[in-house]
């Protein structure tokens, strides 16, 4: 199964990091998901760098069974800039709508040392759900991994990188220090070389509109109800 690939696109992540010290003296601390994980929404569905970070998908709960989170709106609703999205933010977005990506739910995101996210999906096998993460502050004990498959490291070496989140999956942070990346759900027509999209993917076409978003609603509310 192909769930991860390095783009041939490199951003600058010491602008990022200097940015994203002036966003927090501006806006204030992250909003998160608990304690471990959270940041600032630079797209949300009312420009609001909070409402961005709102949960979705669906998680493995004890007995293997689905559950599911906080439901999110279809993401292209959160297409809208917010406060947070300023100085080289601001231009990755601008760069990747020029290219075609089709950037939405544009996030910071910011990992704690010693923390893990649940084994969870964002989507189903059947739709084409891709984000695109931009490390610029990580340790090499930062892993992506996908169930039964492997698990890899993205370094903060300028290079965007896109993952499949359909499937099981799970982010950890085993290191000493903070893992930050830019994140964003994106549509790669483009530039990708092992990502491409199916005919019957393209009808759904995962959260990039509302048929899809149903859709996947639907079938993830019968596989936890099975």
């Amino acid at each position: 199964m192909i769930f991860h690939e390095k783009l041939n696109l490199k951003f600058d992540t010491e602008a990022m990091q200097r940015e994203v010290v002036t966003i927090q003296q501006t806006l204030g601390n992250r909003i998160g998901h608990g304690t471990a994980f959270g940041g600032w929404a630079l797209q949300s569905q009312d420009g609001d760098w909070r409402s961005g970070f709102e949960k979705g998908g669906y998680y493995r709960a004890e007995g293997g069974s689905l559950v599911a989170w906080e439901k999110t709106l279809p993401v292209q609703e959160y297409s809208k800039r917010t406060d947070a999205c300023v100085g080289i933010f601001a231009e990755i977005i601008d760069e990747l709508e020029e290219k075609g990506f089709y950037p939405l739910r544009s996030r910071i995101t910011v990992f704690d040392p010693g923390q893990a996210t649940m084994w969870h999906t964002d989507a189903i096998p059947e739709m084409f759900s891709v984000r695109i993460h931009i490390p610029f502050i990580t340790n090499l004990d930062c892993r992506f991994e996908v169930e039964d498959v492997g698990a890899v490291h993205m370094p903060a070496d300028g290079h965007g990188h896109l993952v499949d989140v359909s499937p099981m999956h799970r982010a950890y942070n085993r290191g000493d220090t903070i893992r930050m990346h830019f994140l964003a759900q994106v549509w790669p027509t483009n530039y990708s070389e092992r990502f491409i999209v199916t005919e019957s993917q393209k009808d759904i076409s995962s959260y990039h509109n509302v048929k899809g978003h149903k859709i996947y609603q639907q079938v993830m509310r019968d596989r936890a109800k099975g």
